[in-house]
C-alpha cells in the first residue's frame, strides 16, 4: 500500500510540472525548482540515485523496479524519512518526504509534521478525507505548493505520511488566455 501511495504522490509531483514563474522558485531548503540533480548535490551531497521494487499497481503479481534521486534517514524529532527529488525533462519539478516505514510510532510522527506545518503556513486551503487517507494542500501566493497526504491503516493502527512540495500548476483558464 505504500508503495501505492508514493507512486501517487510521484504522480501529484510530476503534475506539477508546469512552470509558473520566470524567477527562480524555492521548493524546499534552498533546492528551486528547475534545478538539475549536480545543483541539487552541492546543496545536499547526501542525495544519490537508488532503486526500489514496487508492486505494479496494474498487476499486483508483478514488481516494478523504480529508480529515485535522494536518500533515506532524514531526521526529524524521532522519525525517520525518506527525500525524494523528482525530475521531468532534468529539471526539478518536486521534493517529497515520507516516513520511512509503517508503524504505531508514526502517529507521533503524523502529529509532528502535520503541526509544524501548520505552524509554517498556518490553515491548510483544502482538506480532503476518505477512509484511510486524509490530505491537507496549502497553496502559498508564490506559488508553492504543500500536499500531506496522511494514510492509516485502522485495523493495524498503523500510519505513513508524505509531504510533497511542488509548484502550482495553472489552471487551465489560466494556460488558455
Amino acid at each position: 500500500m505504500v508503495k501505492i501511495i508514493t507512486k501517487f504522490l510521484l504522480g501529484l509531483g510530476f503534475a506539477a510540472a508546469t512552470p509558473v514563474t520566470s524567477s527562480a522558485q524555492e521548493l524546499w531548503k534552498g533546492v528551486q525548482y528547475g534545478m538539475s540533480e549536480k545543483d541539487v548535490v552541492k546543496i545536499f551531497p547526501q542525495a544519490h540515485h537508488y532503486t526500489e521494487t514496487m508492486i505494479d499497481i496494474h498487476n499486483i503479481s508483478k514488481t516494478i523496479n523504480y529508480d529515485f534521486f535522494g536518500w533515506k534517514g532524514l531526521k526529524l524529532d524521532n522519525c525517520s524519512m525518506t527525500v525524494n527529488f523528482n525530475f521531468s525533462k532534468r529539471k526539478l519539478v518536486s521534493v517529497q518526504l515520507s516516513t520511512d516505514d509503517i508503524s504505531k510510532h508514526n502517529l507521533g510522527c503524523t502529529m509532528s509534521i502535520k503541526e509544524g506545518l501548520y505552524e509554517k503556513y498556518s490553515k491548510p486551503n483544502i482538506i480532503r478525507t476518505s477512509n484511510i487517507f486524509r490530505t491537507y494542500i496549502w497553496d502559498e501566493k508564490n506559488n508553492l505548493r504543500i500536499a500531506m497526504l496522511i494514510s492509516s491503516f485502522p485495523s493495524t493502527h498503523t500510519w505513513n505520511t508524505t509531504v510533497a512540495y511542488s509548484i502550482k500548476p495553472k489552471s487551465n483558464a489560466e494556460s488558455i488566455l
